[in-house]
């Protein structure tokens, strides 16, 4: 199968790492501050992510060696360093620096083995993609030096090489570079890595949504529904409405076939309670039934 052929250059590599680390941490830390504890918001969950296709897009460009090895190594501390810092952040009792650090000891090997389990399997996909054009004497898929070697096959990773590779006087052709797979490759990281906070949102939402109304479902049909009162109605509410809501809510009002819950005012809750409630209204509506009042 016909793959790119294209130059290694460790230097470019390292710095779609470097641009990677800094958009992570500009990116993340805001959010984790807007919209982590106390509303746990899934567009935060999926932006932590954020840091693979920056590995995945520099690994177009570079072999699996020590250099590339050492650049992981430092990014998965300053992924590890964020991830810790933002966890932390929402909680404002631990909002410092130093629980941050602390914090690696826990998501810094956590980080460090997923950087190398993304590192390994995306090599798998660009072996399929590209290989680096031959340089003296090297494997032109993993830049491993071929001097002195009697077998035919590269020991590092297994590829087979021309017996004239390692005659003392060989001199690479000089072959054009395609890099129309990798681009496409590229372009689809970015772009997947943009979409990917975006679409978990949506999705994580519409399984709350689903839980709300098979849960509302099943209440009704064992007699035993909830009905919930959202933030925008509590702050309509007269005192003696709000009042009305806070006894029933904790048992100090009798309110017959109905048990009066608040609505929290995290985006996913809402949504579990919002759909809920529309399966519930539905439900009334078809019996002729009204809503609690208060």
């Amino acid at each position: 199968m016909a793959r790119d052929r294209i130059t290694a250059d460790p230097g470019l590599a390292r710095k779609f790492l470097v641009a990677g680390a800094v958009l992570h941490f500009m990116i993340c830390l805001p959010l984790f501050g807007r919209r982590g504890f106390p509303e746990v918001d899934p567009f935060f969950l999926g932006a932590m992510w954020l840091w693979i296709p920056p590995v995945c897009i520099s690994a177009v460009f570079s072999r699996f060696d020590r250099p590339r090895k050492l650049d992981l190594l430092w990014y998965a501390f300053v992924v590890g360093f964020v991830i810790s810092w933002g966890t932390i952040w929402m909680v404002p009792s631990y909002k410092n620096p130093i629980s941050a650090f602390l914090g690696l000891v826990y998501y810094g090997p956590l980080t460090l083995g997923m950087v190398v389990i993304v590192e390994l399997s995306i090599r798998a996909v660009l072996g399929k993609l590209r290989r680096f054009v031959a340089s003296d004497q090297t494997c032109e898929s993993c830049g491993y030096c071929l001097r002195g070697l009697v077998e035919m096959r590269c020991p590092e990773c297994g590829t087979p090489f021309d017996a004239d590779v390692l005659e003392d006087d060989y001199k690479p052709a000089v072959t054009s570079t395609r890099r129309r797979r990798s681009t496409y490759f590229i372009a689809v990281m970015i772009i997947a890595g943009a979409a990917w906070p975006f679409a978990y949102r949506q999705h994580a939402f519409e399984s709350k949504r689903q839980f709300g109304r098979a849960r509302a479902e099943a209440d009704w049909q064992a007699g035993t529904p909830h009905w919930y009162v959202s933030p925008e109605e509590m702050d309509a509410f007269s005192a003696e409405q709000h009042d009305a809501v806070l006894d029933a809510e904790f048992g100090m009002k009798s309110m017959p076939g109905w048990t009066v819950r608040r609505m929290w005012r995290d985006r996913e809750h809402v949504e579990v309670q919002r759909a809920y409630r529309t399966i519930i209204e539905r439900e009334l509506k078809a019996a002729g039934r009204k809503p609690p009042t208060f």
